[in-house]
């Protein structure tokens, strides 16, 4: 990341790269979500209905995730100015997000629930 604003006359000034673990914030959310789904038992097609939309529901989640990171590190080359209760919601923010796993499974979890599951199953009747 660099703000070009900030850049001296020979193109050089104060960048940082963003080091994301493309493991723990896509693969683990999404595997995960891939096996509670392909592993309940309800039929074939409401399987892959259920995979669609929860495929999608997981990017959003890992959008989210990446622009929580981004938005909190732009702070550190004033592309974004926070107010400090502002800077201390984006900290928190991304601590949470980016915690080993557990965000990501809790996040699978429940799009796996919201996205599997309707009112007639809890009633028994799959």
């Amino acid at each position: 990341m660099a703000n070009r604003d900030l850049l001296d006359h020979e193109s050089r000034g104060r960048t940082f790269t963003l080091a994301v673990d493309a493991w723990q914030m896509g693969w683990v959310p999404t595997a995960f979500f891939l096996s509670l789904t392909l592993a309940t038992p309800i039929p074939w097609r409401r399987r892959l209905w259920a995979v669609f939309w929860g495929l999608l529901w997981i990017h959003v989640f890992i959008l989210l995730t990446l622009g929580i990171f981004i938005w909190n590190e732009s702070t550190r080359l004033s592309l974004v100015t926070l107010t400090p209760f502002w800077k201390e919601m984006a900290d928190r923010l991304e601590e949470l997000a980016l915690a080993p796993v557990g965000p990501s499974f809790f996040a699978a979890a429940l799009i796996w629930i919201l996205v599997t599951f309707r009112r007639q199953d809890l009633a028994g009747k799959l």
